[in-house]
């Protein structure tokens, strides 16, 4: 019984990674996406700065990339498309 709930699903691989893309983006970018940019950039810091820290840095782009990316989430956020947007935009009445 056990060894049957166990074992994966078989599933084809668009679904896969339907299924891992589609949360992060909803929750990823719309919601926390500085909240989320900043934890990256704190990995990736501690992945070029301390894990590589005896490597050249050829071998530290691949880190260095992926903060450049995370600091760009930090600095921009969604956009108007996430909550910081609706929390914080003031509506103006309309003029008549």
């Amino acid at each position: 019984m056990l060894r049957r709930v166990l074992t994966p699903l078989p599933l084809p691989s668009w679904w896969m990674d339907a299924v891992v893309t589609l949360p992060r983006f909803c929750v990823g970018y719309w919601l926390v996406t500085r909240i989320a940019g900043a934890a990256i950039a704190v990995t990736m810091l501690v992945a070029a700065l301390v894990q590589k820290a005896d490597a050249s840095l050829w071998e530290k782009l691949p880190s260095l990339g992926f903060l450049r990316v995370a600091l760009y989430a930090i600095v921009l956020g969604s956009r108007r498309f996430g909550l910081d947007y609706l929390l914080f935009t003031r509506k103006t009445p309309a003029s008549t």
